[in-house]
């Protein structure tokens, strides 16, 4: 684990097919509830990132298959990952939502997530 916020964890793993290769680390973005999950597939959808995989998270002693988001271990990522910094994406393009954004959102009771309040 290389970050954990009130309803997030964020790992680092394999992409499925590519273990032990560099080419297949990944972050993931583990959500540990349900309205975490939601808001989760939410931002991913507004940063145009539909990379999900199906994972089991480990929450208060439970297991649960959740959909996770899977993520490039590149420099790009590390600002919204670990310097909470919110990147609209151009055009066309995608970025990674923040787990710090979509904290302040599910904070604000919203069910859908937002780049900014």
């Amino acid at each position: 684990m290389v970050k954990e916020t009130a309803n997030y964890r964020v790992i680092m793993d394999w992409k499925p097919g590519l273990e032990d290769q560099p080419e297949g680390e990944r972050f993931y973005i583990e959500p540990k509830t349900d309205k975490a999950e939601a808001m989760l597939i939410s931002a991913a959808m507004a940063h145009n990132i539909p990379n999900f995989d199906t994972r089991n998270v480990v929450t208060k002693n439970k297991v649960r298959a959740r959909q996770c988001l899977r993520t490039d271990f590149i420099v790009e990522n590390l600002r919204p990952i670990f310097f909470k910094e919110t990147i609209v994406p151009e055009e066309g393009k995608d970025s990674v939502p923040s787990p710090d954004r979509m904290e302040e959102c599910l904070d604000l009771n919203r069910t859908e997530y937002t780049f900014e309040d």
